[in-house]
């Protein structure tokens, strides 16, 4: 289905960038990858995602909330953006619920997911919290006071796709011939040349990169929608200058199917993930330029062991395991960040579970 759909359009309009063909691939409404009935995440899927690992990292995240709450008076709201089955507003949910009473009593949870298989999930999961979730789309919220979370949302995002070449800028373009898609080079849009001069440094000579102007632009959106608050980012990435080295001379671009690295990205179209490393350079320079303020940045296991230090619960084996998991710079510890913004309106006291760190500062066991 996926496929027809990228050869039509390219018949009609011509070649496609390769923003055009991932977004196809991965959210048109009949058979686009996340908007499958069957969910790609956890272990009858083709990824993992800390909440699908156990309900620890989302304890862990409910104890982050509820010292973020006390910068709220009164009612505040929780959004989770891309909130998938709902494991992870569950696993907070429950924890405030049992250890902090009172920050349950004044959270208002909104969920925003664009599959409608996941949101019935989500009612299921959520049943007995129904009176504290709403349901909307991300294009109607306004006048948010309180958190937005965005767990592994960016790396899902559509990316340009360009190639740095003989001093020139190209952007890879798909096309259909001979019964296959394949990679047409274009000189780079001025958009995309103003993106790496805007940034301060391009890619190597004859390398691939990834362009996140989409999760750029959502920087844009939660700004204008957060009334106060603040804005929680945790996904895999790095600096823009190891992202942009020798050490990734055909970009970060992957794609994943059965928990295994997948090929070409066009092979199967609508049937695996594609994804690529986020650029925190970009996200953090982006952010202050609109008028967050970074109060926080430092890798997963950095925050999750700040957090450790506050759990009203003790771990029994199992959880150790999945803590564990979390924490290993060999599995999801150093390759995932946490980004926390802050907009204006918030008193400007000190984080002690967030300060930010010298990078790798607290790597776990």
């Amino acid at each position: 289905m996926v496929e027809e759909v990228i050869q039509r359009e390219i018949a009609q309009k011509g070649r496609i960038p390769f923003w055009r063909y991932m977004e196809i691939c991965l959210y048109h409404p009949q058979g686009g990858y996340y908007m499958l009935k069957e969910s790609p995440r956890g272990k009858s899927g083709d990824y993992y995602t800390a909440p699908t690992v156990g309900p620890v990292f989302g304890w862990l995240l409910a104890e982050a909330i509820a010292e973020l709450s006390s910068f709220y008076q009164g009612d505040f709201n929780l959004v989770e953006v891309g909130s998938g089955e709902g494991y992870l507003l569950s696993d907070i949910l429950s924890y405030l619920e049992a250890y902090c009473a009172d920050v349950f009593e004044r959270v208002k949870v909104i969920s925003v997911e664009l599959n409608p298989y996941m949101v019935q999930r989500q009612k299921e999961a959520l049943k007995r919290f129904s009176g504290k979730v709403q349901w909307t789309s991300w294009d109607d919220l306004e006048g948010i006071r309180g958190c937005v979370i965005a767990n592994e949302l960016l790396d899902s995002f559509p990316f340009h796709r360009v190639k740095f070449e003989a001093g020139e800028l190209f952007e890879v373009y798909v096309d259909y011939r001979g019964g296959r898609f394949c990679e047409v080079l274009e000189e780079a849009k001025e958009e995309l040349k103003r993106y790496f001069e805007w940034l301060g440094i391009w890619p190597e000579e004859g390398a691939y990169a990834e362009v996140g102007l989409f999760a750029l632009a959502f920087l844009e959106e939660a700004y204008r929608k957060l009334e106060n608050g603040h804005l929680l980012l945790i996904d895999y990435g790095d600096e823009a200058e190891v992202l942009l080295s020798d050490l990734f001379p055909k970009g970060t671009l992957r794609t994943y199917k059965r928990h295994l690295l997948g090929g070409s990205p066009y092979e199967h179209p609508g049937q695996m993930d594609i994804t690529a490393h986020v650029d925190f350079t970009a996200l953090r320079k982006r952010a202050q330029e609109l008028g967050f303020r970074v109060k926080g940045y430092m890798t997963q296991s950095a925050f999750l062991l700040e957090m450790l230090k506050r759990l009203k619960v003790s771990l029994g084996e199992k959880e150790n395991l999945e803590l564990k998991r979390l924490l290993l710079p060999s599995e999801m510890g150093s390759i995932y960040k946490v980004l926390l913004l802050e907009k204006e309106g918030i008193d400007d006291r000190a984080y002690p579970f967030c300060t930010p760190k010298p990078m790798g500062s607290s790597e776990g066991p």
